[in-house]
């Protein structure tokens, strides 16, 4: 909490959020390599893991919830509308 006062105390432009954010944002970035790369290293993710992630088994996925994400979807594209 301090900190985040510090930094909005600061300013946009010139001190506070744009040089936090220059420097957190790559930060961030590694983070998710790393992480990722880790996933990847973990014992069956090789070749179980990496195909159920990206080979979804549609026959055997429930209608419902299909038709559930659908709906949670375009809800939010009309409030994104309004």
């Amino acid at each position: 909490m301090i900190g985040t006062g510090l930094v909005v105390r600061s300013g946009v432009e010139g001190g506070g959020i744009e040089k936090v954010s220059k420097a957190l944002i790559p930060v961030l970035v590694i983070l998710i390599i790393l992480l990722n790369l880790r996933a990847v290293s973990l014992p069956g993710a090789g070749g179980a893991g990496l195909s159920f992630l990206f080979k979804p088994d549609f026959p055997n996925s429930p209608v419902g919830a299909f038709w559930q994400r659908w709906a949670s979807l375009s809800f939010l594209l009309v409030w994104a509308w309004v």
